[in-house]
């Protein structure tokens, strides 16, 4: 999410980034997802992406992604919520 906050995206940043409001909803390449550096979500992320809209198997919470190498040249899409 800070890599996204430095670049002008305008995320609300409802529960200061503790994966609890959506309003950081991302959707991930198939890339990514499929790299052997990808880090997935956690339970608590998985939990609280049941809320958003629009969810499907590559939404993240911008603020509990982990950036590796599998983001190199990537492009991620901003949802929101």
């Amino acid at each position: 999410m800070q890599v996204g906050l430095r670049a002008g995206v305008k995320f609300e940043v409802a529960c200061g980034g503790n994966a609890e409001c959506c309003t950081c909803h991302v959707k991930l390449q198939d890339s990514v997802i499929k790299s052997p550096y990808y880090i997935a979500a956690e339970s608590k992320e998985i939990d609280a992406l049941d809320w958003a809209v629009g969810t499907d198997d590559s939404s993240r919470l911008a603020c509990q992604v982990k950036l590796t190498e599998a983001f190199e040249g990537a492009n991620v899409r901003f949802i929101g919520d």
